[in-house]
């Protein structure tokens, strides 16, 4: 097995320290690969169906704990690798890291596998990822465009608390009615409506539109990340063993293996995956603490990495980004004391779950968060965790510390989300109504603590008072596209602020879009355009008559509620789920023999 030795000159705490991160972190590949082949496993026999889910992905969040893109890439990758025994015995063994087997079963074959395997000791993922562009179909031999930094920045933006509530309702639309996911895809969708109707308005702004500076800036910055991961490319990875590495690897490894036939029927298979689950989280924290230890000292620089992506990609295995997001959760665990840290180790909770809990606990609220975790599915913690997180924006202040909300402040923001779904809140927000008050809007960057103004635009009424922050994390190219349409809007001469406009102008647009209004189009407005399954949020939506109209069921709208098709067809009306009605209060029974029980909201077991 060649690792790329450690001969940077770093001190020996941190080589230690960089070991077992290392060891840690393929140790995790080989878990995740077991975790894989169990959800193969279910996908293939459709065991996920037998326990009430719509999809692996559905099943993956609520049991294993894990973002359905993440179970879906896990399943895929396992199912490649069971065609190409070397591949996994080296990601098994930690020969390789999860992020270069990924890259290489796309391509390998049976026959082509261990020449790869060759290669990629001597090669970074960037490297063997243009090696492997002329092999795919197609391919010209061109080397593979780089992959888009990691850089972003904080957009501040000082709006009035009704502005505030109105670009919350519209980030919730977003969501639920066409998939928006995330702050710069917001933004992006927002700017753009914007861009459209100014120039459709103002076409002598046109020439203003200067985005060639911008994609001239964003070339400049891939070449820079071309240049710095050559460095360390020219001789591979191929630099010696490291024995001791080595050593801790296996080590590792062998406590991470399972071993034995998988389980075979769909309860077992769920037990097991669940113990699969607990063992890979615990390492994913542990890598977490380690990993602010080593970026807290810019430990990958003085091991001889050109940037914190490539100490990732290379040595890690992973992507920057999954080290970030483990390196948070450690964070905050340390801020909340040890009770998530306990009951993510435990298994109590998952690790999507203790991500979403440790994004708004802190020591005061932390076991009341952590009760409801325990009694709400992944599903609807999160959706609860929105909820506070958007009242904190709304009112300027900082979702730390918020209580869950009760009963009473669900209800209400999910009318809030009728009221967004039946036109009755964005015509509000097109025909201006309160917003026609709203003042001015101040916006600031900063990036490393540091604040750079980009604008101050003022509407001239000078009414600062009630004004509250909003703040969103976004790429570099995004606040860019912001600078931009701002200053197209300042020299438009609109009236009002520019946030207002942005929602204003994405309202004016897609409420003429609107199709017309089909039948049970209250029913799923009501059930806010996903499926009222408590493990689904599917959108695909057919009206299910919980009393069977063969059993006497009527069309009063408590007896229909809005299912996916899968969970209508495939689940429910095959026996592998029940609802009770009303459909305000289901009473939900997952799998034929009682699997999982959620009445309302409420987990029961």
């Amino acid at each position: 097995m060649k690792i790329r030795a450690t001969d940077s000159g770093a001190p020996g705490w941190l080589v230690e320290l960089d070991r077992r991160l290392v060891a840690l972190s393929r140790s995790a590949g080989a878990l995740r690969l077991a975790i894989g082949d169990a959800l193969r496993l279910l996908r293939e026999t459709g065991g996920y169906l037998e326990l009430g889910f719509s999809s692996v992905g559905a099943y993956g969040f609520e049991r294993v704990g894990r973002k359905p893109r993440w179970v879906d890439e896990s399943a895929r990758v396992a199912a490649r690798l069971a065609e190409l025994p070397g591949l996994r015995a080296a990601l098994e063994h930690g020969a390789l890291g999860w992020s270069m087997v990924e890259l290489l079963a796309r391509e390998a074959t049976p026959e082509t596998e261990e020449q790869l395997i060759a290669e990629a000791g001597g090669r970074t993922v960037r490297a063997m990822r243009e090696r492997l562009v002329g092999l795919g179909e197609g391919g010209d031999g061109e080397p593979a465009p780089p992959e888009p930094g990691d850089e972003r920045r904080t957009l501040q933006v000082s709006v009035d608390s009704v502005t505030a509530w109105a670009f919350e309702a519209t980030r919730s639309l977003l969501r639920t009615r066409f998939g928006v996911v995330g702050d710069d895809a917001m933004v992006e969708a927002l700017l753009a409506e914007a861009m459209s109707t100014l120039l459709a308005r103002h076409p002598e702004l046109t020439c203003r539109l200067d985005s060639a500076s911008r994609a001239e800036a964003g070339d400049q910055r891939r070449e820079l990340e071309r240049r710095l991961a050559e460095l360390l490319a020219e001789d591979g990875m191929d630099q010696g063993e490291d024995p001791a590495l080595t050593e801790l690897i296996a080590g590792f490894v062998d406590d991470a293996q399972d071993g034995g036939e998988l389980p075979r029927t769909p309860v077992e298979l769920d037990a097991h995956l669940r113990e699969l689950s607990a063992r890979l989280q615990t390492r994913d924290r542990r890598l977490g603490e380690l990993a602010c230890e080593v970026w807290a000292c810019s430990g990958w620089r003085e091991l001889g990495y050109a940037s914190a992506a490539q100490y990732a990609n290379e040595r890690l295995g992973c992507s920057l980004a999954s080290v970030k997001a483990r390196m948070t959760l450690a964070r905050r665990c340390k801020r909340l004391v040890p009770e998530v840290a306990l009951a993510l180790d435990d298994g109590d909770i998952g690790y999507e779950a203790a991500r979403l809990v440790a994004r708004v606990a802190d020591r005061h609220t932390v076991y009341a968060w952590l009760d409801r975790a325990a009694s709400r599915t992944t599903k609807h913690l999160r959706e609860e965790v929105e909820i506070v997180e958007a009242v904190a924006r709304a009112e300027g202040m900082t979702p730390v510390g918020c209580e869950p909300p009760d009963a009473a402040l669900v209800a209400e923001f999910q009318d809030l989300e009728r009221g967004m779904l039946d036109g009755t809140v964005a015509e509000l927000v097109v025909n201006g109504g309160r917003l026609e008050g709203s003042g001015s809007s101040q916006i600031s960057v900063t990036e490393d603590g540091e604040a750079s103004q980009i604008s101050v635009t003022d509407d001239g009424r000078g009414r600062w008072a009630g004004m509250v922050p909003l703040r969103m994390r976004l790429r570099s190219e995004t606040i860019g596209f912001w600078r931009d349409i701002s200053r197209l809007f300042e020299a438009s001469g609109e009236v009002g602020s520019f946030v207002d406009f942005l929602i204003r102008a994405f309202w004016s647009v897609w409420l003429r879009r609107d199709p017309e209004r089909v039948a049970y189009q209250d029913v799923y407005e009501r059930d806010r355009l996903r499926c009222a399954s408590p493990v689904c949020s599917n959108r695909d939506l057919t009206p299910h008559h919980l009393k069977f109209r063969g059993h006497g069921g009527g069309e009063e709208r408590s007896n229909i509620a809005g299912l996916c098709v899968t969970c209508h067809l495939e689940v429910l009306h095959l026996g592998r789920m029940r609802a009770v009605p009303p459909a305000h209060d289901i009473h939900w029974t997952l799998g034929r023999d009682g699997f999982l029980t959620v009445h309302g909201r409420e987990l029961l077991g």
